[in-house]
């Protein structure tokens, strides 16, 4: 746990995300923990409102505060609603103190949005401590204990199919891996099924044999991919698989010696499966660790096709891809002026530019697209998925501002840092809206609206 004073000195001085995502406590699960980050994120960007309120106030000022304490209430209500379902679906202990807090966070919130409204609210360093240190404790203290696996994981042997759990498994960004994990996870609940305190030794060595060969095939595609991207720090995780695959195979005989701990030993499998994906996985093959260099290489589009996540609609992936080509058809012109020694020339200069503009376009249009569906259908993220959005026209605008008035030199670095926006949030913002978070009633309503356009 890391040391309250630094924690606070840390996020009142923050401005964004990066500078704070290192003294964050993480739950593991995944869900949960987005909705911190995006929390977060409106509490810096209102920490900057009001800081700038200090040196030019204004009118307009004022109303930005205001919005932005509007959307944090508005995301909190959202999370807590979300962190209670939970709550009841895993029976978690202690909960009447946690709804508690969850109570007094919004009722806050709501005073602070009363007094704003009224005129009455200081906007200055008040406000900004008193909604810091709210986030500080309930996310580092309250969350952090409260929702570790052990609180409930007995209620994991109740599962039944995979979409009783899938919300709570960490998705890796990495399509064949994730994929496994899914496999894997239907493989252990079949056996938390099937094995009872009457299960025969055929049936258990049956059973286990089966999962065992797919966990044994799963960590050996693991392991070639670390080493295929040059991984780092593998030992301890590598350790873990083979602990794994240990227990495996003594588990027949020891339920046949205990019979009355098989449920123990179920509880167990699912357990430590979940665990292991959702932290030692999430560590290991986080995008940081290898998909950036792959970028980096990457020459063509092809090169890098694979690392993109597929939302499974047709309008939406066709934009992706078409925005990726067109930032390699910039990264080839840089490319090409440097073998040329033409860099510097006015018009590869006119020509980088206008590229740049018409990455920003396509992507701007692509949002408007996306934004569009999620309003029309009704989907729940809409407010925090547009502010991802935003966030990444106003990198794309900034590049080309610092580059038209030469404070940008445009190097082949540039494919790579937009490339590393784009499919960043194609895979974690996009494949979290539009797979995850999405009914097939409303997917198949999307997909017979794109067949007549």
């Amino acid at each position: 746990m890391l040391d309250d004073r630094w924690v606070s000195w840390k996020m009142q001085t923050s401005k964004k995300w990066a500078d704070i995502e290192d003294v964050l406590e993480y739950t593991n699960i995944d869900f949960i923990d987005f909705d911190h980050k995006i929390l977060l994120e409106y509490a810096l960007k209102l920490n900057v409102l009001i800081h700038r309120s200090d040196k030019e106030f204004s009118l307009e000022l004022l109303e930005e505060i205001g919005l932005m304490l509007q959307k944090l209430y508005g995301y909190a209500v959202e999370h807590f609603d979300r962190e209670e379902e939970f709550m009841k679906t895993y029976d978690l202990p202690n909960v009447a103190a946690h709804l508690r807090e969850h109570a007094d966070i919004l009722d806050m919130l709501r005073q602070a949005l009363n007094d704003f409204k009224k005129g009455k609210v200081n906007i200055g360093h008040e406000l900004k401590m008193q909604v810091m240190e709210w986030l500080i404790h309930h996310i580092n203290k309250i969350d952090n204990d409260f929702f570790q696996i052990e609180n409930w994981s007995e209620h994991l042997v109740g599962a039944t199919d995979w979409e009783e759990v899938s919300h709570i498994v960490s998705l890796t960004g990495i399509n064949e891996i994730d994929h496994q994990h899914k496999m894997l996870t239907e493989k252990a609940i079949n056996i938390m099924t099937n094995i009872n305190e009457s299960s025969t030794k055929e049936t258990l060595n049956r059973d286990f044999s089966d999962f065992r060969d797919y966990v044994v095939y799963h960590f050996d595609f693991e392991t070639e991919f670390m080493n295929k991207y040059n991984i780092k720090d593998k030992t301890v995780h590598l350790e873990q698989h083979d602990y794994f695959v240990e227990r495996l195979e003594a588990f027949p005989n020891e339920i046949l010696d205990n019979p009355h701990k098989v449920d123990d030993f179920k509880k167990w499998i699912l357990t430590w499966w979940i665990n292991h994906i959702n932290i030692t996985d999430q560590e290991t093959f986080s995008y940081d660790n290898w998909a950036t260099l792959v970028i980096d290489k990457a020459e063509k589009l092809e090169d890098i096709q694979e690392l993109l996540r597929l939302t499974g609609i047709d309008t939406i992936d066709h934009d992706h891809l078409e925005v990726m080509e067109k930032t390699f058809e910039l990264y080839k012109l840089i490319q090409t002026s440097i073998v040329e020694n033409s860099l510097q020339e006015p018009h590869i200069k006119t020509e980088i530019i206008k590229i740049l503009k018409a990455i920003y376009i396509r992507a701007e249009q692509h949002f408007h697209r996306e934004e569009t569906i999620m309003d029309k259908y009704d989907f729940s993220d809409i407010g925090t998925h547009s502010l991802e959005h935003k966030d990444i026209l106003d990198k794309i605008s900034n590049m080309i501002m610092n580059y038209e008035e030469n404070r940008l030199y445009a190097s082949k670095n540039i494919k790579t840092v937009i490339l590393d926006w784009w499919i960043h949030h194609t895979n974690n913002n996009d494949y979290r809206t539009f797979v995850l978070n999405i009914t097939k009633d409303k997917l198949a309503l999307i997909k017979r609206e794109e067949m007549y356009e």
